[in-house]
């Protein structure tokens, strides 16, 4: 009788987190594993936190965590069964960044980042009962270097304006003159850079542990050279943006990049040095900055 209430109350919570919480569609959220397995709510409606294993569960009710506690691994063994939960948050934040950098814009980059370590880190700590050892062992060691990746870009770095050789990791003052550092400004190709690695860690992940990953397109750009993960079927390249937005070839989930001699898909090109055309305008691709005007012509990726 206790369970049916608690359940009816569980469920009267995460009802009104979805119908009177404007803000929860955008936000993050979270899963209480006592309730059902659409349990999903937002931050105002946690109403209670605790670390097993050095994960942080959280609950919508009080209640829940006092059963939880009763049976830790029980719950523990069903958050790790549902590894897809996190890992699809993840894969928002990779997304948002995806779509930010073909646009030439470096926005919500490092809050998509810290997304993307965060739930790489829940998913490092967990044991799918699914998998054998060695899979599991792959997935643990997969799921750290997205979180490393990610983490190469949430970095914050402060300077002084008047003395660019001083770099700190938080806001201060400068040691020489000092002058308040300032926060500097996130470089896009630095950017395009560790975002290659970051999408071979989160294709390798999407490879070998996402079920439903054909809703999602892989391109390679041998341009970059580098691949990278869409939700949309027409190329948007992260790594050149506005310059080479359509470059990048489909590839197959079940098979590695296909890489060509030259430009994808544009076998005229091949006798080229990387980044030139000698046909078509002779423009030059600089690690994703906009040609110069007058160079626009060539092939139909560049336009």
């Amino acid at each position: 009788m206790n369970r049916f209430i608690i359940g009816v109350a569980c469920f009267l919570t995460l009802w009104l987190a979805f119908s009177g919480n404007t803000a929860f569609a955008g936000g993050e959220t979270y899963k209480c594993y006592l309730c059902s397995d659409e349990g999903e709510f937002g931050k105002e409606q946690i109403a209670a936190s605790e670390v097993y294993k050095d994960i942080t569960f959280y609950f919508c009710m009080k209640e829940c965590q006092a059963d939880f506690q009763k049976d830790p691994e029980k719950y523990f063994k069903a958050m790790s069964d549902d590894y897809a939960f996190y890992f699809n948050k993840a894969l928002a934040g990779y997304l948002g960044i995806q779509k930010a950098l073909a646009k030439d814009s470096v926005a919500d980059v490092q809050a998509n980042a810290a997304k993307i370590s965060a739930n790489a880190d829940v998913l490092a700590k967990l044991a799918p009962s699914s998998l054998d050892k060695d899979k599991l062992d792959n997935f643990v060691k997969n799921s750290a270097k997205i979180k490393s990746s990610a983490d190469s870009m949430v970095k914050t770095e402060y300077t002084c304006s008047m003395h660019p050789q001083v770099k700190k990791d938080a806001a201060g003052k400068c040691p020489i003159c000092g002058m308040d550092l300032v926060k500097k400004q996130l470089d896009i190709k630095t950017v395009r850079e560790s975002f290659k690695g970051l999408s071979d860690a989160v294709i390798e992940f999407t490879k070998n542990f996402v079920s439903d990953k054909d809703k999602y397109s892989m391109f390679h750009c041998d341009m970059a050279p580098g691949s990278w993960i869409q939700d949309s079927k027409e190329p948007a390249n992260p790594y050149f943006g506005s310059s080479m937005i359509k470059c990048g070839e489909l590839q197959k989930w079940d098979a590695p990049a296909e890489k060509k001699d030259g430009h994808d898909g544009h076998d005229g090109h091949k006798d080229n040095k990387p980044g030139e055309h000698k046909d078509g305008g002779g423009h030059k691709h600089d690690g994703g900055m906009k040609m110069e005007p007058g160079q626009e012509a060539g092939c139909d990726c560049c336009k």
